[in-house]
């Protein structure tokens, strides 16, 4: 947060050829599992399921066009073409059905376009997987699936709730530092659990070990500031800031247990 204007959250350029193909071949192979828990999302219905339809082409539009950028802009404009075409199809047909107001229907297709530059890297710098990731929450937003892992995250919210009072009753029954290193590695674990990825969903379909055992770096200074030592007194924090994810084990599991134990050592909790 103090060089927010150095911070660059692209850890993977894809101006890399092989990092491109790679991920272009992991964004492709998701995207069916993807539509059909967007289509999920918004009850399933044939009107759902056209829309996940029209979004699957756009987005294999985008990371197409993304995926070559030697292609001039005679291309980019084909597949402009290709999904101004598409839009109008999907507006004229769903609109009726839907009952959806003209001016909620996706044809904003200038937004999608500028993502079609990406053919030329050069004009946004450098291309990195967030973009990609950004642009695909774009095409979902476009064609109106404003949450695509809704009903997961309703199941994994009720799961999660389902077995944290046992898991607040085993970390209280464990010694101050044996309770300090669970939290920590609960928090590591639970952000493993991510429905985004298909790793964790093949091991959860194939009742797979979940979690391996979670390496927690500089426990040992963190277990120093927080309980003391021979020749220190504690200093606990005085605020912390949490930054979560809006649902799920991540929340539920890995940082209310890590929120309640600051708060028990007086840090003021946000």
């Amino acid at each position: 947060m103090l060089w927010l204007l150095r911070y660059e959250p692209n850890t993977i350029d894809l101006s890399d050829q092989n990092e491109l193909e790679y991920w272009f071949t992991i964004l492709s192979e998701h995207l069916p599992d993807l539509v059909d828990k967007a289509v999920a999302s918004e009850g399933g219905t044939d009107v759902a399921r056209r829309k996940g339809d029209s979004f699957a082409h756009a987005f294999s539009a985008h990371l197409a066009s993304s995926r070559s950028p030697s292609h001039g802009r005679s291309t980019v404009c084909q597949v402009f073409m290709n999904l101004s075409n598409m839009t109008y199809k999907l507006t004229q047909v769903d609109l009726a059905d839907a009952q959806l107001d003209p001016g909620n229907i996706p044809t904003s297709i200038n937004t999608l376009f500028q993502y079609l530059l990406m053919e030329e890297p050069a004009a946004y710098g450098k291309l990195g997987l967030a973009n990609l990731l950004e642009l695909r929450e774009d095409c979902l937003r476009e064609f109106q699936f404003v949450d695509a892992y809704r009903t997961i995250k309703q199941r994994e919210n009720e799961a999660s709730l389902a077995v944290l009072p046992d898991l607040l009753m085993e970390l209280d029954s464990m010694s101050e530092e044996n309770r300090l290193y669970s939290v920590i590695e609960g928090v590591l674990a639970a952000n493993i659990f991510d429905w985004g990825s298909l790793t964790i969903d093949t091991k959860i379909l194939t009742n797979r070990c979940l979690f391996p055992c979670c390496q927690v770096d500089d426990f040992d200074i963190f277990k120093e500031r927080m309980l003391g030592s021979a020749c220190k007194k504690p200093q606990p924090h005085r605020r912390a800031l949490l930054f979560v994810d809006n649902s799920g084990a991540d929340i539920v599991l890995g940082m209310l247990p890590l929120a309640r134990e600051l708060l028990r050592r007086g840090t003021e909790v946000s």
